[in-house]
């Protein structure tokens, strides 16, 4: 009785212990999640300022005439701009490629931890079960081994059935 009192001790530390790690892997899941939305909004942001890049050198190669030339030099000061935004912005997609992985693998490691404390929690109530179980057993197994005796000492040889009312 005391082994099964301690185990459903260590069961309850055990839930509570699992609890605890579950909620940390489910807190880094979410900053991973956020994570990932940022390395993607960076990247959209890239994309956008690469294809505005790409628009703008279009338009400037099918510009002719006069006004084209005097706008020329306007028009590249504004090229080199832009390829410093896009530069910083490619940095901030390196910087959120590099965040996010290390959200991954702190996920990982927080995942692994929650399921490892599951199965240990699992084999622990497994065990339990199996204990309880098995004193049931010993217990009806007794029970019968008594009962059997009482019938066999009732109606054995030069005993006498007493009548309880």
């Amino acid at each position: 009785m005391a082994n099964r009192a301690a185990q459903k001790r260590k069961i309850r530390a055990l839930q509570s212990f699992h609890r605890l790690i579950a909620g940390e892997e489910r807190a880094v899941a979410l900053q991973t999640a956020a994570a990932t939305q940022q390395a993607l909004a960076a990247q959209a942001k890239l994309d956008q300022l690469n294809d505005y890049q790409l628009e703008y050198l279009q338009s400037m190669r099918e510009q002719r005439g006069v006004a084209h030339i005097q706008a020329r030099s306007r028009q590249l000061r504004f090229i080199q701009r832009l390829d410093s935004v896009i530069q910083t912005q490619r940095t901030a997609c390196h910087n959120a490629e590099q965040s996010l992985d290390h959200h991954r693998r702190h996920w990982a490691v927080a995942r692994q931890r929650e399921q490892m404390l599951a199965e240990k929690l699992n084999r622990a109530k497994q065990q339990y079960q199996r204990q309880v179980e098995l004193s049931l057993q010993r217990e009806s197994e007794e029970e019968s081994a008594v009962r059997l005796a009482f019938e066999q000492g009732l109606s054995g040889p030069g005993s006498q059935r007493v009548k309880v009312c």
